[in-house]
């Protein structure tokens, strides 16, 4: 049927209108401002048409007021000056333009029909609209279906002028298309005579004198096209809708259907629809931007799958072969269907922008209830038109189709219902999953909608469904557009801004089809805003400092382990309940390992990736938090760009990163934010939502996840705010849910931290290089000592212009809450400068870096300090020159000089233990052994200022989070005394105590010559030499060693005689080092009084299994004169015989916290999202229109209803669930 057809003629674009204010006209101000003519110039009226002459409501109704007749329509057209008075179509069509007279054109009658329900507010406009078409339609038949208001008054007053013929009513619960059906029925159909009328009219001959050639083909009265035109009536036309639809219909003489361009009733220049078609899921897709204004990019004629039933133009006769709308679907999606049955037939349908109808789409915007076909609930549109999509997509849809269809269906339902659920929306997501329940249960109407659906495939025109699926949204389109608008929606995207598109301009501002090629392309945009520039100095500064880091391998040094292989190996750690670190240990695993994995997986799974991001990047990205965290206390761009460098080259920022702190690096970006966002809790600022509250919580328990002495930092804060900023009860609620929700959602690691409370001034990693001489004095002048930490005198100036700043005549709230914001980190950060704290898995006191706190401090300062240089500028202006002056200046050359010169530092290059390397601490065949099923471990010397220092090691590379799950350092005191007396070389039975231990291998990594603990080693009896390699030098144990063995009884061991110690290796599950050790096999025979001993410590959740028996383990005694044991050690007796054992650990416990933190964590996601918004209008009363049951004399909804700024781009978030509803 479609073949290659002319373009259609432009519509030339309306003049500027007059916007009524709210309230001015009430809802009747649609006719003085939707149909400005575009021929006629309207400068200086008010108002095309007097509505008032014609509906007078209180004439009308009281019958005083005489009828308006037709030709008064007409004159009153004429007088204001929309042309002359025509007397048919025929001439109408002889004062069209050239390309008008170009178009063979045909004898047309048009049967009107208009349905009305309850939309007396936009009746009246409709009404007028048809009144002012220039050619006036052959029947116009109205409908009421059962109105409560003043619709059934309207439609009488409207026949009483002569606006409409006849007016049907019909019950409330009619379907749309039964009162289409309705009214075309009681319009009958022309009868010969009229149809010769008007072929004769058209042809310009006398309709009363008789024809000299009866019998011409061309007078026929067959030779009418007979059409039914649909309106609603919240449905205007504008006066050319009519006759651009038929010259459409005569240009493109294959097209059986027709539909107008659809824009707004309020907002005119907006598109509503331009042709629609539906998606798989059922969603309608009109191809549309949300709120996209009409500047004729639409414009033309083409082929759709389906126009709106408003404004849709009808061939009779196709009505009547497709026995008109399904009565099934009582009014959404009817308009779809019967379009989709008309392309099934072989029938055209097709959109021109010829003509322009104005539809306020008030059922779909809920304005009104649905009564059509007795819904269950009338005042869910929503729920309708998704039951509505449902039953049409499953119609359309048979055979094996139909199964995959349906089942489609179900899964998108569950989809958006969930989605509803997360954007807290119950009752939408109920009537989500209603709507399926109630299309799938109506199988008496799925049964006759398949039989009109085969009906229109049996016609002799039918064409193949595939040829009308090629008509549907391609696959991925809904996707693509939803992604696109919330990709919008979180970039903060404005169509009003001044950088919107040519397409974005609207038609009263001809000068937007050129100022954009006058104006900088996105990216010159970009790259001129402050903050860019000042990110991408400190990123440029950055790079070039750490040079030296960039390059293959992994960071490691200071306080960072390498990094594992990827994010999995990081979310094994932080759910495996036992740790094979050590001598194995069952310490609740940190909970930073959580987000690191995020951060991991986003950068492609590679955790390596991961801690570069976080060390690399600390600088800018410190920078670009400061900069855009500023803005609500920093008005001016400058100060924002000195207060970020400054931030971003702090000490305790180039000492994060020169000693690989990762905690302090993720600190230092989110403190910024966190301030931020929480001043509202601390009484500064608007009040704090709940929202806020979880929003704020999340955040904090990343942060205190890195840095748990932040923890103390925010409870003194949250008490001071509470008793000096923080007054009513409910906003200290949410205070301290804030303060104290971050450690529920830190649990269980954050029940650790209260039983070990030294992890609270601890950071991930290890303790890294410290300055044990470091002082108050040193904190006071923002330098957290070790490496990296810049000279104290940079941070003078820096204090001296901080005490300034309270000086400052102005506002000093802000000033003050600084002060005592950075006072708190700084008293913190003096704590951790003279604390020293012992961890329970260090048997030596540790110091804590303050580089966090002394952050704190320090962005305090310069914050207050950006603030005060704000105002010196206009206090200086005219006052005369002092000493003020004086001491001003050099403040400020201090503050430009520290950043400054600290950017010299880190272009210099970054200094520090930090480097780039492997995660290779053993010899490669050392770390072959330790990869088999016997596991064995290797015990690495150092020596450190004269100590003798080991680490037993269980796995070949340790990565970072190994130290923070290190076993309790009392489990290992007898490893401790064996390794101490191998050491002094005393050659008693150590060695055979270190192969109990599962030690295979000695590692010495600072051999020198003439090295008295080489010599030592040489000389203890079991140990053998296997090389010495660049300052290294390894020795094996010559005994039996694994994790798991049979160890037989000694024998020997009398005098003269030595023990010898023998035992059997015994296999388990796995070669992996870092998997739970996991036994199930059966042990070979031995001698008896054998014991089966595992490497692993003492732990109650161990199971063991012997000979299909549970036995419990017990820790093997130590000899001599004491009952101790060794904890580090589990064993239980073993039969002589062959004999089947396993060993498992248990960490359902472990598994059910991690399920717990997670939902805890899921929940408070939930509640930090925004509530989902009702449905946002795109065409939103701007006159006045209430809200539905509001009264006229209500006060009217106005724009401010509409979501605005920050709440507008959050409902777009979740609004994508309300995109594909249906246009009525």
């Amino acid at each position: 049927m479609s073949s290659e057809l002319p373009p259609g003629r432009p519509v030339e674009p309306s003049n500027p209108l007059r916007r009524t204010q709210p309230g001015e006209f009430g809802d009747d101000a649609i006719a003085t401002t939707v149909f400005e003519s575009s021929t006629t110039d309207r400068a200086g009226d008010d108002s095309f048409f007097d509505q008032d002459q014609l509906f007078d409501q209180e004439h009308v109704l009281d019958g005083t007021e005489p009828a308006m007749q037709p030709d008064q329509v007409q004159d009153a057209v004429q007088d204001e000056g929309q042309g002359e008075d025509y007397e048919d179509f025929a001439s109408y069509l002889d004062q069209s333009d050239d390309e008008v007279l170009e178009v063979p054109r045909r004898p047309h009658h048009v049967t009107t029909v208009l349905i009305a329900h309850d939309g007396s507010r936009w009746l009246k406009a409709t009404l007028l609209a048809l009144a002012r078409l220039p050619y006036r339609p052959d029947r116009i038949v109205a409908v009421d279906t059962g109105s409560t208001d003043d619709t059934a008054a309207i439609l009488r007053g409207a026949v009483t002028t002569g606006t409409i013929d006849e007016v049907v009513t019909a019950d409330q619960d009619t379907g749309f298309g039964q009162a289409v059906a309705l009214a075309i029925d009681t319009a009958g159909r022309p009868d010969e005579a009229e149809l010769a009328r008007i072929v004769r009219e058209g042809l310009g001959l006398a309709p009363d004198v008789e024809d000299e050639s009866p019998d011409d083909p061309q007078l026929t009265p067959e030779v009418t096209v007979q059409w039914v035109w649909i309106l609603h009536d919240d449905s205007a036309p504008e006066p050319e809708a009519l006759e651009g639809l038929l010259l459409a219909a005569d240009t493109e003489r294959s097209a059986d259907i027709l539909g107008p361009k659809l824009r707004g009733w309020n907002n005119q220049d907006q598109l509503v629809s331009v042709g629609i078609t539906v998606a798989r899921s059922g969603n309608l897709v009109d191809g549309l931007e949300p709120r996209e204004l009409d500047q004729g990019q639409h414009d033309g004629r083409r082929d759709v799958l389906a126009v709106s039933s408003a404004g849709m133009l009808i061939r009779r006769d196709v009505w009547d072969v497709l026995d008109g709308f399904d009565p099934t679907l009582p009014f959404f999606r009817d308009d779809i269907d019967f379009c989709w049955r008309a392309r099934r037939a072989g029938y055209r349908v097709i959109v021109t922008s010829d003509a322009i109808v104005h539809h306020r789409e008030a059922a779909t915007h809920g304005r009104r209830d649905i009564h059509a076909g007795s819904p269950k609930y009338p005042d869910r549109p929503r729920r309708i038109d998704r039951s509505a999509s449902i039953h049409l997509m499953r119609a359309h849809a048979t055979g094996l189709r139909s199964l995959f269809v349906t089942l489609w269906l179900l899964l998108g339902s569950l989809a958006r219902a969930l989605s509803l659920l997360i954007g807290k929306a119950p009752d939408q997501a109920r009537d989500e999953w209603g709507a399926f329940r109630d299309a799938v249960r109506d199988r008496a109407g799925l049964k006759s909608s398949r039989q009109r659906i085969a009906a229109a495939a049996e016609l002799p025109s039918a064409v193949p469904e595939s040829d009308v699926r090629t008509l549907l949204a391609p696959r991925g389109m809904q996707a693509r557009l939803a992604w696109e608008r919330v990709a919008e929606a979180v970039a903060g995207r404005d169509t009003d801004d001044a950088g919107r598109s040519v397409l974005e301009s609207t038609t009263d501002d001809p000068d937007g089809w050129y100022a954009d090629d006058r104006r900088p392309s996105r990216l010159s945009r970009f790259l001129r805003q402050p903050a860019t520039l000042v990110v991408l100095l400190l990123l440029a500064a950055a790079l070039i400092g750490e040079r030296a880091l960039l390059g293959s391998g992994v960071l490691l040094g200071g306080a960072l382990l390498p990094a594992p292989e990827g994010a999995g190996d990081l979310w094994s750690m932080f759910t495996n309940a036992w740790h094979e670190v050590g001598v194995g240990s069952s310490a609740d695993a940190p909970s930073w390992l959580l987000p690191l994995t995020l951060l991991a997986g986003v950068m492609r799974g590679s955790a390596s990736v991961a801690v570069d991001v976080i060390l690399l990047l600390a600088i800018p990205l410190s920078g670009l938090s400061m900069y855009l965290s500023s803005r609500p206390l920093l008005s001016q761009w400058w100060s924002r760009a000195w207060a970020a460098v400054a931030y971003a080259t702090l000490p305790a920022v180039t000492g994060a990163l020169s000693g690989g702190r990762i905690g302090s690096a993720v600190a230092i970006v989110l403190l910024p934010i966190v301030v931020n966002i929480s001043a509202p809790l601390m009484g500064v600022g608007r009040s704090a939502t709940w929202r806020r509250v979880f929003g704020t919580s999340l955040l904090l328990a990343v942060l205190l996840s890195f840095v748990p002495t932040l923890w103390l930092v925010m409870i003194v804060v949250s008490l001071v705010a509470t008793f000096t900023l923080v007054k009513g009860r409910g906003e200290r609620a949410r205070l301290w849910v804030a303060t104290v929700l971050p450690f529920v959602l830190l649990m269980p690691w954050a029940l650790r931290v209260l039983r070990d409370p030294a992890l609270l001034w601890l950071e991930p990693g290890l303790v890294g290089p410290t300055d044990l001489n470091l002082n108050a004095f040193d904190v006071l002048l923002l330098r957290p000592g070790g490496p990296g930490s810049t000279s104290i005198l940079l941070g003078i100036g820096f204090v001296l212009a901080g005490l300034a700043a309270l000086v400052v005549p102005g506002p000093r709230r802000a000033i003050s809450t600084l002060w005592v914001l950075g006072f708190i980190g700084f008293f913190f950060a003096v704590v951790q400068s003279i604390l020293r704290v012992t961890p329970n898995s260090f048997s030596s006191s540790l110091q804590s870096w303050p580089g966090a706190t002394t952050a704190l401090w320090g962005g305090a300062l310069i914050v207050a300090v950006a603030i005060a240089a704000e105002r010196v500028p206009a206090l200086f202006t005219e006052a005369d020159f002092g000493i003020r002056q004086v001491i001003t200046g050099v403040l400020a050359v201090l503050l430009l000089i520290a950043p400054g010169f600290s950017l010299f530092r880190i272009v210099k290059g970054v200094d520090g233990p930090i480097h780039r390397g492997t995660r290779q601490v053993l010899p490669a065949f050392v770390a072959a052994e330790m990869h088999t099923p016997f596991r064995p471990r290797t015990v690495v010397l150092r020596r450190d200022a004269g100590v003798i220092h080991y680490d037993l090691m269980s796995v070949p590379e340790p990565v970072l989070g190994d130290i923070d799950v290190a076993p309790p350092a009392w489990i290992s005191s007898q490893l401790d005394l064996i390794v101490g007396r191998m050491s002094a070389g005393l050659g008693a039975n150590e060695i055979d105590a270190l192969a109990t231990h599962g030690v295979q291998y000695v590692l010495l990594s600072d051999a020198r010559k003439h090295d008295g603990l080489v010599d030592a080693l040489d000389g203890e009896r079991g140990l053998r030499r296997l090389s010495t390699h660049n300052g290294e030098a390894l020795w094996q144990v010559v005994s039996t060693s694994s994790r798991v063995q049979a160890l037989e009884p000694t024998t020997g061991g009398t005098a003269g005689v030595v023990a010898v110690r023998t035992s059997i290796a015994v296999p388990t599950t796995t070669d992996d080092p870092r998997v739970i050790t996991n036994v199930d096999t059966t042990v070979r025979k031995g001698a008896s009084g054998r014991q089966l001993l595992m490497s692993e410590a003492f732990d109650d959740r161990w199971t063991w299994s012997v000979d299909g028996q549970r036995v419990s383990p017990v820790s093997p005694s130590i000899p001599g004169p004491t009952s101790q044991t060794d904890p580090s050690l589990q064993q239980v007796p073993l039969n002589p015989t062959a004999t089947p054992a396993t060993i498992s650990f248990d960490g359902s416990g472990r598994r059910g916290w991690i399920t717990a933190e997670l939902i805890a964590i899921a929940l408070v996601v939930l509640f930090a999202l925004p509530s989902r918004r009702r449905q946002v209008d795109d065409d939103e009363d701007v006159l006045g229109d209430e809200t539905p049951g509001q009264s006229d004399d209500a006060a009217p909804a106005g724009p401010a209803d509409v979501p605005q700024g920050p709440d507008a781009a959050e409902a777009l978030i979740i609004a994508t669930q309300e995109e594909g509803g249906s246009r009525r």
